[in-house]
């Protein structure tokens, strides 16, 4: 179990320092983090995320009537 941790941990390291690399100069003061109007768009889908995850049933309730409707 520790393995998969660290395995983990590593990947995601190296994904970082690869794709993402040192932070420029020019951009230190002009990023910033999320602001409210974003966050009022994206916590609908955390909720959303969060729910379908805790309890899919209702979910897939909805996909096999329409699954079963096609065929």
């Amino acid at each position: 179990m520790i393995g998969l941790f660290f395995t983990g941990a590593y990947i995601l390291k190296a994904l970082k320092l690869v794709l993402h690399g040192p932070l420029n100069t020019r951009w230190e003061g002009h990023l910033t983090d999320i602001n409210a109007r974003e966050m009022i768009v994206m916590a609908p889908l955390m909720v959303l995320m969060l729910l379908i995850g805790v309890w899919p049933a209702w979910i897939l309730d909805i996909i096999n009537r329409a699954v079963a409707f096609l065929f």
